[in-house]
C-alpha cells in the first residue's frame, strides 16, 4: 500500500504520558511530516524534534510518499 509523508491535523493531540517538554503537542488544522514503522503505526514530526503518535481518526493525509516505479 501507500506510506503517507505528511497529514493535516483533525484535533489538537497532546502526549499520552506525562514528563515530555510542553511543547509536545500536535494542533488541530495544522500539517506535519510523519514517521511510520514497519507496524504501520503513525508519528507527527513536531518542530521541537519530538514524535507524537497518531491515531488514525485523528488526522487526514495530504502527502504520500512516492513508490517505487
Amino acid at each position: 500500500g501507500r506510506v503517507p509523508l505528511k497529514v493535516k491535523l483533525a484535533t489538537t493531540v497532546y502526549p499520552d504520558v506525562p514528563f515530555v517538554p510542553s511543547d509536545t503537542v500536535a494542533q488541530k488544522d495544522c500539517e506535519y511530516y510523519v514517521w511510520v514503522n514497519s507496524y504501520g503505526a503513525v508519528s507527527a514530526i513536531l518542530p521541537n524534534g519530538e514524535t507524537l503518535g497518531l491515531r488514525p481518526s485523528e488526522f487526514n493525509v495530504v502527502e504520500w510518499h512516492e513508490g517505487n516505479k
